[in-house]
């Protein structure tokens, strides 16, 4: 489970990884460029959903649509930046990777994200022992 909130545009997404994603789905959502990057990455499962959820949380901040993933060219951004702020266009793009649960994350926004504490425990139910909180500064 992940959350963002913030002052500006933000957009998140969060997948657990998966085998067998079909080379069909990766022609219709990644541009020839980033086709290369993920076939050619040591895991190409992993670069396939890291591009995927850098896509994914490109809609929820209103960059693009669904229809439009594949013309959507994020081949500039290394598949292997855990932790970094990138930059792509005017937006910045932070990926982190939930090695327990064996998930991606990613969170774009126009202002540099930053890792804060999350709720750990909630005394009536069970929620997540992580939960990721995105927070953004306000600028100016």
């Amino acid at each position: 489970m992940a959350a963002a909130a913030g002052h500006v545009p933000v957009g998140i997404d969060v997948e657990r990884r998966a085998r067998g994603r079909g080379t069909d789905v990766m022609q219709r959502v990644l541009t020839a460029a980033e086709v290369d990057l993920v076939t050619a990455h040591s895991d190409p499962d992993h670069a396939f959903l890291r591009q995927w959820v850098r896509k994914e949380a490109l809609i929820k901040v209103g960059r693009t649509e669904l229809d439009s993933l594949g013309l959507l060219d994020l081949s500039a951004l290394p598949l292997d930046a855990e932790g970094i702020p990138l930059r792509f266009e005017d937006l910045y793009v932070m990926d982190l990777m939930d090695g327990r649960r064996d998930a991606l994350v990613t969170v774009v926004s126009t202002t540099p994200a930053r890792l804060v504490p999350g709720i750990t425990e909630h005394p009536r139910q069970y929620i997540s022992p992580r939960l990721l909180t995105w927070g953004f500064e306000k600028s100016g």
